[in-house]
C-alpha cells in the first residue's frame, strides 16, 4: 500500500510540475542511488524506478548496472520484487529478474510469501524448476 501510494505521489508531482520534476530527478537520482547501502534501500529504489520511464532514463550507467547486478544475484528474501520487474516487460532490470527467477530453486519459492501462486503465475513453472523440485538437477 506504502508503495503504491509513494508513486502516486511521486507521478501526481510528475503533473502538476513537469519540467521541475524532470530537472530535480535528472540533477538527483543517480547521486541518491549511489548512497544506498542497505538490500532494502536497494529494493525500494528499484520499486521506485518502475514507477515512471524517466526515473530510469536519468539514472547514470553504472548505478543502473549496479541495480541490475542486485536484481540478478537477488536474495531469497527480495525475491518478491521480481514479481514486479516481470510485470514491467521492459527493460534491463526485467531481462534480470528473468535471469534469476530461470535460477530460483524450489527452497526458494517455499520461502516466498505466496509460493503457490508464485510458482505458477510468475514463473510459470519452467522446466529447470520443475526437475529441480522433483529432485533431480537441471
Amino acid at each position: 500500500m506504502i508503495r503504491v501510494r509513494r508513486e502516486q505521489a511521486l507521478l501526481c508531482v510528475f503533473s502538476m510540475h513537469h519540467d521541475t520534476w524532470l530537472k530535480v530527478v535528472n540533477e538527483t537520482l543517480t547521486p541518491l542511488v549511489r548512497s544506498l547501502k542497505s538490500n532494502e534501500e536497494i529494493d525500494r529504489a528499484i520499486d521506485l524506478i518502475y514507477a515512471h520511464s524517466a526515473l530510469a532514463d536519468a539514472l547514470e550507467e553504472d548505478q543502473l548496472l549496479r541495480l541490475e547486478g542486485f536484481v540478478r544475484a537477488m536474495p531469497t528474501d527480495k525475491l518478491l520484487l521480481a514479481e514486479n520487474l516481470l510485470n514491467s516487460r521492459k527493460g534491463l532490470l526485467y531481462q534480470a529478474a528473468r535471469a534469476r527467477v530461470e535460477r530460483v530453486k524450489a527452497e526458494e519459492i517455499s520461502a516466498c510469501h505466496r509460493p503457490a501462486y508464485w510458482s505458477q503465475a510468475v514463473i510459470g513453472m519452467s522446466e529447470p524448476v520443475v526437475d529441480r523440485r522433483n529432485g533431480a538437477r537441471a
